[in-house]
């Protein structure tokens, strides 16, 4: 039996949940298994999404402020 669980699909969650938890629930698979997931395919989860943006947010303020 093939999965209907792709890396499209593990993407989509990905952008569109704001944790790792409710994108899982919304694939309906574990938490621990979309991780899994994430890392196999190099999917961005959305802890690292929020972590990037933080850095992102305090280079470019660092930035104006020089």
């Amino acid at each position: 039996m093939k999965s209907s669980i792709n890396r499209a699909r593990v993407h989509n969650v990905s952008r569109v949940y704001n944790s790792g938890k409710a994108a899982a629930a919304a694939i309906g698979i574990s938490s621990v298994h979309y991780h899994r997931l994430c890392k196999l395919y190099g999917i961005e989860t959305p802890a690292q999404r929020r972590q990037r943006e933080k850095v992102e947010s305090r280079r470019y303020r660092d930035e104006v402020l020089s």
